[in-house]
């Protein structure tokens, strides 16, 4: 399990949909002592989870499919680092939308992993439009998107 605070703050002028502060656990590390890899993705699904729990919820029956991803690392994040996560909506259509999760440490860029998603609805057994419950949620703060 993946542990996040809650919400630290949201900043209405801010680019962010959500900052939060994230703990690493033992289990992230690997043998040379920093995140692996595959938790940076991990962890970027449950921050957009964290923040669209409430649409997720509502429409029980529609799961968030990654159609594609790409993960940057500019620099290693060690056990102890206080890790930030923001989230931040960069692009989205009736068909699609993608986010940018950061990492963040001491106010230093560690980690971007972008997602391209799209919207299943498990009912109908296939690829939806993105419902205007979860548009208006991330274009809260990207009127100009």
């Amino acid at each position: 399990m993946i542990i996040l605070e809650r919400i630290l703050f949201m900043d209405l002028n801010s680019e962010w949909l959500f900052i939060e502060n994230f703990k690493l656990r033992w289990s992230d590390i690997e043998v040379y002592g920093h995140l692996t890899s595959s938790r940076y993705i991990d962890i970027s699904i449950e921050s957009r989870s964290v923040y669209l729990k409430d649409e997720l919820l509502y429409f029980n029956k529609l799961q968030l499919i990654t159609k594609s991803l790409n993960l940057d690392f500019k620099k290693s994040i060690y056990y102890h680092d206080p890790i930030i996560l923001k989230l931040k909506l960069l692009s989205i259509s009736n068909a699609s939308f993608e986010l940018l999760t950061s990492f963040y440490i001491n106010d230093f860029l560690h980690a971007e992993v972008i997602t391209k998603l799209v919207v299943f609805d498990k009912e109908q057994n296939r690829i939806i439009k993105v419902p205007e419950m979860i548009k208006n949620k991330l274009q809260l703060k990207n009127s100009n998107l």
